[in-house]
């Protein structure tokens, strides 16, 4: 069998199998021996017809039985003998063959990229840093959040508000009525927030509304495929809008601080180191985006489509519009995983760093700090991180970044791409304070 490769790019590749025609058609005469053993042709006991009867009944269909099955055996044969190595199942494009005539197969396989680097150590990294006072203020505005109240409001519907609705309608002579409670945005419900403004407990109105959101809202409606929007009525039962208590010395001291100042100032030398491990953190990931916009390289998108599909279907979104949404968020995240796989596995290939129980110790302290924990509380929440095998290799990753990024000048640059605070390294650091912030600062 001659096996012949050509690659269409980085990811994919092309295999051209040529099968002998002595073999194909020896392994063709066995299958259809096979095969009229097992078959019954009017006439004849089940097994004793003549080759000839079995092959005009039925030729065309163990021929191509005898195909998809000799074309899976001879792939296999050609992965072992060339070591090919493959991510989805093969894609078959072409098979030919006649009998008595060399059969010729066409495959498509995704594969690994391989990543090769023009430079990587002394590059320029544009970053995006968290600033240490917008880390205050919005620590700060948490708090406020915390400390709120909700009040019942009898003025017109705003942004934010909180609102409890009756909604009625009726779809396929159907009716349906749904207390429905919500927060008026109109990024996440734009045609339910136009409509509502305005409005006051007690008033009714009615407006057309995606499918999507309506099945959100009517979540025992039937859910089938319908052209157009959904005309839902809606009556108004109560408003509740949050009030936000002023940033003042009452409030510092309800938090246990002596006046807004001594609040700020202790609150900024709390976050002072945080600020500090998130920002290298985020330093790690634009240069994980740095090395891939310097050497891009091919990924396996039909491999990536497949990954976002199979976890799309745990959902079981029907929708059409909320399933692209769905569909594009899970690729992207999918896509960066793969960037940053195939990226750090060329990496350890050009750095073998071996982690000690010092470099181990250090990188559970770094997360330990960014979760406000103690080194005790992280290992006993991370147990099984730290028992998975490939939590080393996790270590080692970053300190081929750590070591990288050493020679790297990074600079403030307005105008690059935001990097993604998660996309090589999960950033923990998010956390709520309680008034228990002084004796935390204390």
């Amino acid at each position: 069998m001659q096996v012949d490769f050509k690659a269409i790019n980085a990811a994919r590749k092309e295999i051209l199998l040529t099968v002998e025609a002595e073999r194909a058609q020896a392994s063709y005469r066995k299958y259809l021996n096979k095969s009229a053993a097992e078959v019954s042709i009017p006439g004849f006991r089940k097994g004793k017809a003549p080759i000839s009867f079995v092959e005009r009944s039925y030729g065309d269909k163990i021929r191509d039985y005898f195909m998809k099955d000799f074309v899976d055996e001879v792939f296999n044969e050609a992965t072992k003998e060339h070591d090919i190595n493959f991510l989805l199942y093969p894609e078959i494009k072409v098979i030919n063959w006649e009998p008595g005539k060399e059969m010729t197969i066409k495959v498509e396989i995704e594969t690994e990229p391989e990543v090769n680097f023009t430079q990587v150590e002394g590059i320029k990294v544009p970053y995006k840093p968290l600033e240490l006072k917008d880390e205050v203020e919005h620590y700060i505005e948490e708090l406020r959040k915390e400390n709120s109240t909700v009040i019942d409001v009898e003025s017109d519907i705003a942004e934010g508000d909180e609102v409890e609705f009756e909604a009625k309608c009726t779809l396929d002579e159907k009716p349906y009525t749904q207390n429905y409670t919500t927060h008026i945005n109109a990024q996440h419900e734009p045609q339910l927030t136009e409509a509502a403004a305005g409005k006051k407990v007690g008033d009714t109105f009615t407006v057309s509304l995606p499918h999507a959101l309506f099945h959100h809202i009517f979540k025992d409606a039937e859910h089938k495929h319908h052209d157009g929007d959904v005309e839902v009525s809606f009556m108004v039962n109560a408003i509740r809008r949050t009030q936000l208590p002023v940033i003042d010395d009452d409030f510092a001291k309800d938090l246990e601080f002596d006046n807004v100042k001594d609040m700020k100032d202790k609150i900024t030398a709390e976050l002072a180191e945080k600020n500090v491990l998130k920002n290298h953190n985020i330093k790690m990931n634009a240069l994980i985006t740095k090395l891939y916009i310097d050497n891009r390289f091919d990924l396996p998108e039909k491999t990536i489509q497949y990954l976002a599909e199979k976890e799309l279907d745990q959902y079981n979104i029907t929708d059409a519009q909320w399933r692209k949404y769905y569909e594009f968020q899970i690729r992207y995240q999918i896509t960066q995983d793969f960037i940053n796989m195939y990226l750090m596995k060329a990496l350890r290939k050009q750095y073998v760093l071996e982690p000690n129980e010092e470099d181990i110790a250090k990188y559970i302290e770094h997360e330990a700090k960014l979760s406000d924990q103690s080194v005790e509380e992280w290992k006993e929440k991370h147990k099984q991180t730290i028992e998975d095998e490939n939590f080393k290799e996790t270590i080692g990753n970053f300190m081929i970044l750590n070591k990288i990024a050493e020679t790297c000048e990074f600079h403030i640059a307005e105008d690059e791409p935001v990097v993604n605070d998660e996309t090589v390294i999960e950033d923990k650091s998010k956390k709520k304070t309680t008034k228990k912030s002084k004796e935390k600062t204390e």
